[in-house]
């Protein structure tokens, strides 16, 4: 099942594509973030029926790339990074939320790529990807939970070469019943130098 792709009337500008669309409540649901970062707390054990709870606060560092954003996060004595980009539409009453959000980690030496996005979507369509206007890349949907749904790719590299490459990815879904599907415009400027620190 192919997509029909479509240019945004408003200079691809994410808040004049999803306005426009009958979407606009459903991309107001929040989204999810499926990589936990901490783990649950250890318990030291200080009696027979007693347990408190030891909880290291753990060190965050943030960067920019342009409009890519970089988390590391540090506890004890591993560190856990990804990077980031989080695209927001307005709704009418003047509320910012949240419409996709793409992280990228590296799990056991494999990039990976996560798209978290709305509930209410045509799970059987999957998400779609188009760099370049090259070959779409479908992905099928991992996982839902009550805030949104994921999609997972493993970047190869041949996909890195062409997101270090490209300028956007054009992420493309169907909202449940309907034929029309709706693209987000994800930037890929700074796309490279975030996963020079991500791959150091």
């Amino acid at each position: 099942m192919r997509f029909n792709w479509y240019q945004n009337p408003l200079s691809g500008t994410i808040l004049g594509r999803l306005e426009r669309n009958p979407m606009r409540n459903l991309i107001a649901a929040g989204l999810m973030t499926l990589s936990l970062w901490l783990g649950p707390p250890a318990f030291a054990e200080t009696g027979n029926d007693t347990a408190k709870a030891t909880i290291t606060a753990p060190s965050m560092t943030r960067s920019t790339y342009q409009d890519w954003q970089s988390l590391c996060v540090q506890q004890d004595a591993e560190t856990l990074c990804d990077i980031s980009q989080t695209l927001q539409v307005e709704r009418e009453n003047g509320q910012t939320v949240t419409a996709l959000r793409a992280t990228v980690t590296k799990r056991d030496g494999v990039f990976v790529m996560e798209l978290a996005l709305p509930l209410g979507l045509d799970l059987i369509s999957g998400v779609v990807l188009q760099l370049d206007n090259a070959k779409d890349i479908k992905l099928p949907f991992a996982t839902c939970i009550d805030r949104g749904c994921a999609a997972l790719a493993d970047i190869d590299a041949a996909l890195l070469a062409r997101l270090q490459r490209g300028r956007v990815m054009k992420v493309a879904f169907r909202p449940f019943g309907q034929e029309q599907a709706v693209v987000i415009e994800v930037s890929l400027l700074g796309f490279t130098s975030a996963m020079a620190e991500l791959d150091g």
